[in-house]
């Protein structure tokens, strides 16, 4: 049995000295695209106080007797996160440049779309008049702040294109560049982690099978599982629990791991000692650590 406790605090140092160095040694070369150090220190940021909040619900030790095991059946969203942190993050370092714009442009154009619904459903309502006027302040002031040209404000929903989602990221980065190894991490990404955490977010049937089963009837567990069915559905717990937590670990793990690779923090050596704890505990830590991290050349 792996215990948890012997890379956590390391874990979370290492990912906290990174976005300490992201935050006051951003690269020079990226000086005059200052957004993109504030996207990469707030990603960084609320994937590692998603971690926290992981580490917590799952935790062994009963420090708040409020905390119910059960609590863990709510943590697929929250790995989610942090996952659609690294497929962004790994979009987004493929072409800093040109994605970072994209990106707050792609703000730009939903929070019009919003004020939009808003006028049309709330307008007519004095008391919705501040929070209308609030919000279209908010969004003319975007304007000078994300570059946005006059067609780009004219025209929003021709000229500026929704920000992806991360199955179509995969189908971009290959599209835009074909030899780069990018476009098929990020289909690994979306066919073995993002597949699965979205059924278990949104409550598919597997992922409703998957959550659900610790909510049924114990009769009916009975006659699918038999007398030990308490037994089974205590043990089917305590894996899912370990799941989630080596899921959270692992994107944790490779959002730093991405993030190194592109900017050389000198962090590498703990990020490969963390990665040397785990490969030979967890069969995903070591497929992703051998298919992206082992011999980062060409990634």
């Amino acid at each position: 049995m792996f215990d948890y406790k012997w890379i956590k605090d390391e874990l979370l140092s290492v990912v906290t000295a990174m976005a300490n160095m992201l935050e006051r040694n951003w690269p020079h070369n990226y000086s005059s695209i200052d957004s993109a150090r504030i996207f990469f220190v707030a990603t960084v940021r609320i994937a590692i106080n998603t971690f926290k909040t992981i580490i917590y619900l799952c935790a062994d030790t009963q420090e708040d007797y409020r905390r119910d095991r059960k609590f863990s059946l709510s943590v697929p969203p929250l790995n989610r996160t942090i996952l659609e942190n690294v497929m962004t993050a790994l979009f987004v370092l493929e072409d800093i440049p040109q994605r970072i714009p994209w990106f707050y442009k792609s703000g730009y154009r939903e929070w019009k779309e919003a004020l939009i619904r808003y006028k049309r459903d709330y307008g007519q309502y004095p008391e919705w008049k501040d929070f209308i006027d609030t919000l279209e302040q908010y969004v003319d002031k975007q304007l000078p702040l994300i570059g946005l040209t006059q067609d780009e404000i004219n025209e929003t929903e021709k000229k500026i294109h929704y920000w992806p989602n991360p199955g179509k990221m995969a189908t971009l980065s290959k599209q835009a560049n074909p030899q780069s190894a990018t476009g098929d991490f990020l289909s690994f990404l979306n066919d073995w982690f993002y597949k699965a955490l979205s059924g278990q977010s949104h409550l598919n049937a597997h992922g409703l099978v998957q959550r659900g089963m610790f909510f049924t009837e114990l009769d009916i567990m009975v006659r699918a599982f038999g007398d030990k069915a308490d037994k089974i559905i205590e043990q089917e717990l305590e894996r899912f629990r370990n799941d989630q937590i080596w899921i959270s670990i692992i994107l944790i793990l490779a959002l730093a791991s991405e993030i190194e690779l592109h900017f050389g923090f000198g962090l590498d050596q703990r990020l490969k000692y963390i990665w040397g704890l785990i490969v030979n505990y967890n069969d995903q830590a070591k497929d992703l650590y051998e298919r992206r991290y082992k011999n980062p050349k060409g990634v």
